[in-house]
């Protein structure tokens, strides 16, 4: 059985030994917070926004807004994981609705594949500034949602920086962009489909 993941295992090893991931290695994960002692505490993050599309057919209001009023009528915030912008991710073909690829074979388009302007800081920044002044947290989701390196195992067609000045001049843009939106230094990121090639 684990004959077949051998040729997946050397691809992983090769793409290490380039030398590109050792630039990346030094983040670290959040893996332990002190609550305050008698409160009640959840953490609630959301992707790939923001976005002005409604969740369903027929609705008007949008989801990003949507979720922060949600929020902020319970007196709560939460973390936007914003990207900022996937219009540049064509030439694509739209995948099969349901599957991993449902909003495009190469590359990911939010809301949905063909809308993109309808998501993401370069297209909403009105929404960005909405968040932050809510009390909300933007983090960077980096700014055109590819991949930092291959997952061959889920989005083995999907496109993928070539490198580390190629992933690091992503977040950086998204970085300013979210700096210049909001008036607030990013503090947290997340990478796109959480790929950990550590």
């Amino acid at each position: 059985m684990l004959d077949a993941f051998r040729p997946l295992g050397r691809r992983i090893k090769a793409w290490r030994r380039r030398g590109d991931a050792l630039v990346l290695d030094p983040v670290r994960r959040v893996t332990r917070v002190a609550l305050p002692p008698g409160d009640r505490v959840a953490a609630m993050t959301f992707d790939d926004g923001p976005t002005a599309a409604p969740p369903r057919a027929g609705g008007d209001q949008g989801l990003t807004m949507l979720l922060a009023e949600a929020l902020e009528s319970f007196g709560a915030a939460g973390t936007f994981n914003v990207i900022g912008s996937t219009a540049g991710n064509y030439p694509d073909r739209p995948g099969r609705p349901g599957s991993a690829y449902w909003n495009g074979l190469r590359y990911d388009h939010y809301p949905a594949f063909g809308r993109d302007r309808e998501a993401g800081l370069e297209h909403q920044p009105d929404l960005a500034r909405r968040l932050a002044a809510g009390g909300h947290e933007l983090s960077n989701h980096s700014y055109r949602h590819l991949l930092f390196g291959p997952k061959p195992l889920v989005y083995w067609r999907r496109a993928w920086f070539s490198g580390s000045a190629e992933v690091l001049a992503d977040l950086h843009r998204l970085h300013e962009a979210i700096r210049l939106a909001s008036g607030r230094e990013p503090a947290l990121a997340r990478p796109p489909h959480y790929v950990d090639v550590t």
